[in-house]
């Protein structure tokens, strides 16, 4: 095996997986159009630059170089967004990361709907702090399409940005909240959240899910598509949960795989349409950890092998003799290509992460993309459109 986790306690020290291999050390993120890294407490950003979500300061053309975040020297997680939902708008470009012992939330990019949480809709190329209530550190923040929530110490979820379609509280209207509001009852003692383009979900140290917001595409789970707020009948207890921009899924503790929600592209894993209740995703193998994209969904096994399925439209999902276009074939297929590289290098993966028809992954310090390369996410300075083969980005050492 690969893996590198840290040993599971008791029954409710359940592992924040994320989308890492190695839990202990996520230092990936990846975007819509858009790559971050961290490394010693600094955070390294290249791609698409729009609105500032580079963090250095500019806006403008695409960077492929990696470029340092302002003010950043003690971040200790980053985060992406990459659940891109409305072809017109620019959502889903704004970062996050948590600095220092104070466990502060900061974030840069997009913030159209408030999602930067500093009580205003002005972009920012700099990282603005998010004003959560004093003496409420961060233990993880998770940015969506348009709203941002982070879990504090204590348990509680605390969440901003637009609540539309209720992804920041569904008994609320559907306006902006410009600063983060305690997501009221969603359940007790939270340990993992997921923020997608409409809807939220998040797990709790029992293992149960709670998804709420929009339900039209069967986002929620919970079996009809009416919800608005439901707890999701998974069969088992959840370890990790991690949303595309309109489906989901949940790694239960035994290593099977449920999915649910918008399968337009196969990211279900199943075959048909919209998928409205938990199904189980058929593997060689037990997982270990999830890796989850706009419409892509990835696996790690407990072989260490990495399965993906969903949209290839650039050549995200890791085989080059795959043709790209809208999706794979209704069953999960082996990323051939990550077990070259690893294989030619005699090193094992770290970590993996995926984002908007993007996939990264991090071995032995390297840091290897592929898939969608319009905004030079890729790290080449290139032209090139995509790439469904491994590019490493140079310069950067983690």
């Amino acid at each position: 095996m690969i893996l590198d986790l840290d040993p599971v306690d008791d029954a409710h020290e359940i592992p924040d997986a994320s989308t890492r291999v190695n839990a202990a050390a996520g230092e990936l993120a990846v975007g819509t159009g858009f790559v971050c890294a961290r490394h010693a407490g600094a955070v390294k950003c290249w791609g698409d630059n729009a609105v500032g979500q580079l963090g250095d300061g500019t806006t403008g053309a695409p960077r492929p170089e990696p470029i340092a975040v302002a003010m950043l020297a003690d971040a200790t997680s980053v985060a992406a967004a990459s659940a891109y939902g409305e072809p017109d708008r620019l959502d889903s470009r704004t970062a996050c990361a948590i600095r220092g012992p104070e466990a502060s939330v900061w974030c840069w990019g997009l913030n159209d709907r408030g999602q930067i949480g500093d009580n205003s809709t002005t972009n920012r190329s700099v990282p603005a702090r998010a004003q959560l209530p004093a003496g409420q550190p961060a233990r993880r923040v998770t940015p969506g399409a348009e709203h941002t929530c982070a879990i504090v110490e204590s348990g509680a979820l605390f969440c901003w940005g637009s609540n539309e379609f209720g992804q920041i509280d569904p008994g609320a209207a559907a306006t902006i909240t410009l600063v983060p509001v305690q997501a009221v009852g969603p359940l007790p003692q939270i340990r993992g959240v997921t923020c997608a383009d409409k809807h939220t979900c998040a797990y709790d140290v029992d293992g149960q899910v709670r998804c709420w917001g929009d339900d039209s595409v069967g986002q929620l789970g919970d079996g009809g598509g009416l919800a608005t707020s439901v707890i999701v009948a998974l069969g088992g207890d959840a370890i990790d949960v991690q949303s595309g921009r309109a489906h989901t899924c949940a790694l239960l503790s035994g290593g099977t795989v449920v999915c649910w929600g918008d399968n337009t592209f196969h990211q279900v894993g199943v075959d048909g349409g919209a998928v409205f209740g938990p199904t189980r995703i058929v593997l060689p193998s037990a997982a270990a950890h999830l890796a989850i994209g706009h419409e892509e969904t990835c696996v790690v096994l407990d072989t260490g092998a990495v399965w993906c399925w969903g949209t290839n439209w650039r050549g995200e999902i890791g085989d080059p003799a795959w043709p790209m276009g809208d999706g794979t074939d209704t069953t999960p297929i082996e990323a051939v290509a990550i077990a070259r590289v690893l294989g030619s290098t005699g090193a094992r993966l770290d970590e993996l992460a995926v984002g908007y028809h993007q996939v990264c992954m991090r071995s032995a310090g390297a840091v290897w993309c592929w898939g969608e390369n319009v905004t030079r996410q890729l790290g080449t300075g290139t032209t090139a459109l995509s790439s469904s083969d491994p590019v490493r980005i140079e310069g950067l050492a983690l």
